[in-house]
């Protein structure tokens, strides 16, 4: 881009509101291709005015960039030079966000009269300021000239001592169409200049950590928020200062449609821009801009390890439910009484003369030895005599063998991989759960998302979120403490983002994640609204976050390396415990067959005797 093409002369003349300019200048503009105002300073003040709230309200600085370049010819440069800038600097800080002009406009003042003597420093914000001196206006008078020309450019330039008059070249041509802003504005490619940003922060696990110590003021933060800052401050130019809202919450909207918190800040325009990511919602866009995005991560639930989850040692019964246990004893009862009956009562046919034989007189043994070793698959010597009989008695072997077959692949399945018993597996099962309670953040983009669902499910979830809140909660690092308890004390479920996830896993044991994302997020810097400044910081937060940078930082910073991942569903070592059952099975067993030997032995020797 050059000086001239597409830039804005300003012809200062006099006090009046439109005067007439002379035929030169409105010919040289015309041939510049440069948009003409001749104005008086109320007038420009106005236009500034105008200029200032369209670029902010659109927010669309590099479309109109173009109409913050200036070429100011001033017919008394007395008060036109601290004028204008004194004026520029308010509208800066009125309606500028105190970057718009500041940073992205240049000013070239010319005299159209010989002038030796340099205008004294002066004092303002304005990053680019050139003064144009011993302008030759009989050069211009010459139509076979098309350009101004000058002696040499003051550039007003920031130095280590302050702001100091700068000559640029000798001789110079300010108008030549080659000549861009950058040789006549050096300050333009030194980025913000050395300007000092307030950065307001709150603490942040893994992303942003307080160094707890009286000595430092002010308030010092290291992890991820430190090592980015550092990076964009030698990138762009700038030093910056950390600050805390007075009330240490993230902040959500009020009442009365103000902002608390780091949030309210930033909507206030009390700092530059945050040093903590934020979710992006509609609602919070109405009050800040956004920068690219520099991080992205994932909400899941979090909730303790039920403590009677199921009684460990009772692996042999595990298989089937009390139910199925309970009916199989009574079909085997059932069984005991069909198979006496159907082995004592006679209805063939008898002959004349013959007595029907008279029942077994072990049949009452024998149904119970049928209706138990069946199912422990163990032969009997036995066969019944009648036909009704031996049907049953098949068709009960198929029974059990297919009872019998499910229960050992169950057993050996539990056997072999062992799974928790998980409360619930996803949020329809979380929402309906009575015994558990939840918590979502104050002030997070998830409070956002349930809050304002339509969904039945976030509803619920809604509810039991608010139904499990204490009023008096207003710091987040108090919030962030109450979390901790709540879920210690068990039966308490949090949806959080993972970083905050893997730092709480650390501080208590026997955690376990859901199965399955609540929602994914992308976090962005939050700026004031419509501020200039997003647009210069989110150039080197995409070349960061493509060159891995970010993930570099959160990597170094993390406190569990390890992805998150799903432990409801882990395999665990089998242990003793569990076994418990078969081996006192398996002793009892041992116990009884010795007491039947040494009873038998007893009995063997009183024969004898």
């Amino acid at each position: 881009m050059t000086l001239d093409i597409g830039s804005t002369l300003v012809y200062i003349h006099g006090d009046s509101i439109c005067m007439e300019t002379t035929n030169t200048i409105e010919e040289w503009a015309r041939d510049k291709r440069m948009t003409l105002m001749s104005v008086s300073l109320a007038n420009l003040d106005d236009f500034l005015t105008t200029v200032t709230t369209t670029i902010i309200q659109k927010n669309k600085i590099s479309i109109y960039r173009k109409q913050l370049n200036f070429i100011v010819i001033c017919e008394r440069t007395s008060d036109c030079l601290s004028g204008i800038t004194d004026m520029v600097s308010d509208k800066d800080r009125r309606y500028g966000k105190r970057a718009l002009f500041r940073h992205f406009s240049k000013w070239l003042f010319v005299h159209p009269y010989q002038a030796t003597s340099l205008p004294r420093a002066i004092d303002t914000e304005i990053d680019n300021v050139a003064f144009a001196i011993k302008l030759i206006l009989s050069q211009v008078q010459n139509q076979n000239s098309s350009s101004f020309t000058c002696t040499h450019v003051m550039t007003l330039q920031w130095t280590s001592t302050g702001r100091e008059w700068t000559r640029i070249g000798e001789p110079c041509n300010v108008t030549n169409t080659s000549t861009s802003y950058i040789s006549i504005f050096p300050n333009a490619r030194r980025g913000l200049n050395g300007r000092k940003l307030t950065i307001v922060v709150l603490e942040w696990v893994d992303y942003c950590k307080k160094v707890q110590s009286p000595k430092l003021h002010p308030v010092t933060y290291t992890h991820v928020c430190r090592d980015l800052f550092d990076s964009l401050a030698a990138f762009l130019n700038f030093s910056y200062v950390f600050i805390e809202p007075s009330v240490t919450s993230w902040g959500k909207r009020l009442p009365n449609t103000s902002w608390s918190g780091l949030l309210g800040m930033i909507a206030r325009n009390e700092a530059d821009l945050s040093g903590v990511p934020f979710g992006i919602t509609m609602e919070r866009s109405t009050v800040v801009t956004y920068s690219y995005m520099i991080q992205f991560s994932a909400y899941r639930v979090l909730y303790k390890k039920p403590k009677d989850e199921e009684t460990a040692w009772l692996s042999l019964l595990s298989c089937f439910s009390l139910e199925v246990y309970l009916y199989g004893i009574c079909a085997m009862l059932w069984c005991m009484g069909l198979f006496k009956v159907m082995e004592e009562i006679d209805v063939g046919p008898r002959d004349v003369g013959h007595r029907r034989k008279p029942p077994s007189s072990s049949t009452t043994m024998l149904s119970i030895i049928i209706a138990i070793q069946v199912p422990l698959r163990q032969g009997l010597s036995y066969l019944p005599r009648k036909l009704p009989s031996r049907v049953f008695y098949t068709f009960w072997w198929f029974f059990c063998i297919v009872i019998t077959s499910v229960y050992m692949g169950n057993l050996i399945s539990i056997l072999a991989v062992v799974r928790e018993k998980v409360p619930f597996k996803n949020l329809e099962e979380l929402a309906t759960n009575t015994e558990f309670s939840l918590s979502v953040p104050r002030g997070s983009y998830i409070e956002d998302a349930v809050k304002h669902s339509n969904d039945s499910i976030m509803k619920a979830l809604w509810k039991k979120a608010v139904a499990s809140r204490t009023t008096e909660i207003v710091s987040s690092l108090n919030e962030h403490q109450e979390f901790i308890k709540l879920l210690q004390s068990g039966n308490h479920a949090l949806i959080e983002v993972e970083t905050v996830i893997a730092a709480i896993e650390q501080e208590i044991k026997d955690l376990r994640v859901m199965k399955g994302i609540v929602i994914n997020i992308g976090l962005s810097l939050p700026f004031p609204l419509n501020s200039p400044l997003a647009d210069l910081f989110s150039e080197k937060l995409m070349l960061l976050y493509d060159n891995g940078m970010l993930d570099g930082w959160t990597k170094k910073w993390s406190t569990n390396k390890q992805e998150i991942h799903d432990t409801s569903t882990q395999v665990k070592p089998l242990t003793i415990a569990k076994l418990q059952s078969a081996l006192v099975a398996c002793a009892a067993g041992i116990i009884l067959a010795a007491c039947i030997l040494g009873t038998e032995l007893i009995i063997k020797k009183l024969r004898r005797t």
